[in-house]
C-alpha cells in the first residue's frame, strides 16, 4: 500500500471524526429551545459544507474510475496476447485469466475507488442526518410555540 493511500485513508478518517464530533455537539444544543436558536443558521451552513464535500468526492470518484478503466484497457490489450520468446507464436489467455491478471495489476487503483465510495456513502448518510436535524428543529420550535400558547 502506498503512502498516498494511507494519507487518503487518514484524511477520510479525520473527516469522519470531524463530522461525528459536530453532530454530537449539535445534538447537545438541540436539547433546549435556546440551543436551537444558536445552531439554526450554523446547521444550514454545515449542510452545504457536507454537500460540497460529497460533490468533490463524486468528482474524484469519476476521475479515479476513468483512470482505472483507461488502465484496464491498456493492460488488457497488453496481456491478451503474449509472444512466446524466440518463436513467431503467441499465447492467448482465457478471458477469466485475463480479468484476473488485469484486476491483480489494478488492485491498488480499485482500492482507492472503494475508499472513495465508502466515504461518499458516509457523507450521504451525514447529509441525511443533518436533514433530519433540520426537520427536528422546525418541529421542536413548533412544539415550544404550542406549549407557550402561541
Amino acid at each position: 500500500m502506498s503512502s498516498g493511500q494511507n494519507t487518503l485513508e487518514e484524511n477520510f478518517a479525520q473527516r469522519r471524526e470531524y463530522w461525528m464530533k459536530w453532530v454530537d455537539e449539535i445534538s447537545t444544543h438541540m436539547k433546549s429551545i435556546d440551543g436551537l436558536m444558536v445552531i439554526q443558521s450554523e446547521i444550514y451552513a454545515r449542510r452545504q459544507e457536507a454537500v460540497e464535500n460529497y460533490h468533490n468526492l463524486s468528482a474524484a470518484l469519476a476521475r479515479q474510475t476513468k483512470a482505472y478503466k483507461d488502465r484496464y484497457n491498456e493492460i488488457y490489450n497488453r496481456v491478451r496476447m503474449i509472444k512466446i520468446p524466440n518463436t513467431p507464436n503467441y499465447v492467448y489467455s482465457t478471458e477469466s485469466s485475463l480479468r484476473n491478471q488485469v484486476e491483480g495489476e489494478l488492485s491498488q487503483e480499485k482500492y482507492v475507488i472503494d475508499i472513495i465510495e465508502n466515504h461518499m456513502s458516509y457523507m450521504d448518510q451525514t447529509i441525511k442526518t443533518i436533514d433530519n436535524m433540520i426537520f427536528n428543529i422546525t418541529n421542536r420550535i413548533k412544539i415550544e410555540e404550542i406549549k407557550m400558547g402561541r
